[in-house]
């Protein structure tokens, strides 16, 4: 089990494909995790394409859901 208190670390990735070279990052509390998690990516199922990402601010949920616990206890 991984102590959760740890902070994430980011670990780096290279693998070659059609006789081309990418990279690719990992998060993890440890090298061994990261690994682990790419040994992990051959079980992966496709999801589907990212065609837009949509910045949300960090704060907007929380304040939606003061907005929200403020309603009820009123």
């Amino acid at each position: 089990m991984t102590d959760l208190s740890q902070k994430l670390k980011t670990f780096l990735f290279t693998y070659e494909c059609d006789g081309v070279l990418y990279n690719l990052h990992v998060s993890g509390y440890s090298q061994a995790e990261a690994v682990a998690r790419v040994r992990r990516m051959s079980t992966a199922i496709y999801d589907g394409e990212v065609v837009a990402k949509i910045p949300i601010p960090l704060a907007w949920p929380a304040r939606a859901l003061a907005r929200v616990r403020n309603a009820f206890q009123s």
